[in-house]
This record gives structure tokens, sequence and C-alpha cells, in this order.
């Protein structure tokens, strides 16, 4: 081998490297917001927002219910954890998992409103916005900064 490929094996290792790590500083922002407002709802086994499907639960655990205008899904919190768990496992298989994941979208995306709502409302729909545009750095940074705001609209 040269020193040609060396150098370019380095620089994409350096780069996979630094977004793996931004990865993880977005993730612990998430995670940290995310149980912080679990605990301040007294909401049980907020640690859970420190896994990967288990912060689906928290979310809808803090929204109760996912609104899509005039209807309502019940019981969000295992709602959002099958679709996640769904995602997970269903997401391989080729149009099944296109569609389950575009399900889990709208469905995670009419949640981070409600949570938006629910703790700064006004702002929901640029918060939504930046979550659809810039996912994992906006729902991170967003969550992050609301988690010592009070639940300002009763659902």
């Amino acid at each position: 081998m040269n020193d040609g490929l060396y150098s370019v094996i380095a620089w994409l290792s350096t780069f996979f490297l630094f977004f793996f790590i931004v990865g993880i500083i977005f993730y612990c922002l998430k995670a940290i917001g995310l149980m912080t407002m679990a605990k301040k709802r007294g909401i049980e086994n907020s640690w859970l927002s420190w896994i990967p499907i288990g912060n689906y639960y928290i979310v809808g655990k803090l929204i109760d219910t996912i609104d899509f205008g005039d209807k309502k899904i019940e019981n969000a919190p295992m709602v959002l954890l099958l679709a996640g768990v769904g995602v997970l496992l269903l997401s391989f298989i080729p149009i099944i998992g296109a569609i389950v994941v575009i399900v889990f979208i709208v469905l995670y995306s009419v949640s981070l409103y409600k949570l938006y709502f629910l703790y700064k409302p006004g702002s929901e729909v640029l918060y939504l916005v930046l979550s659809i545009i810039f996912p994992n750095v906006a729902i991170g940074i967003i969550i992050f900064l609301l988690r010592n705001n009070e639940l300002s609209v009763q659902d």
C-alpha cells in the first residue's frame, strides 16, 4: 500500500470518529433532557431516557396521548415504544419496512410537536421544523433546553 491510501483511510477514520462523538453528545443531551422532564413530572423509570428505544416510552409518558386533529391515540408510551421496536425489527423488509418507518416518523413528529407545545407554547412549529431538518442535533438541543421548563399547558 502507498502513503496516499493510508492518508485517505486516516482522514475517513477521523471524519467518522468526529461525527460519532458528536452524535453521542447530542444523544446525551436528549437523554438528560428527557430524564429531567420525567423526574419533574414524577414519571417512574426515568432512566429509560438513556436507552435508545426506551426514550420513546418516556416521550409517550410526557405527552400522555398522541393527537391527530380531533382524534387521540391513547396509551402513547406503549404506542411509541412498539413503533420503535417495529422500526428496529421490520425496517430491513423492503416495502413493509418503508411503511413502518414512515408511520413511525409521523407518530414521532406529532409526539414531538405535542411535547414542544406542552413545554414551550408558541415555539412548537419552529422546533418541529428544526427537528425534521436536523433530526438528532435539533431534538437533542431542544429537549435539553426545555428540560427545566414547567409544563405550560395541561393536556
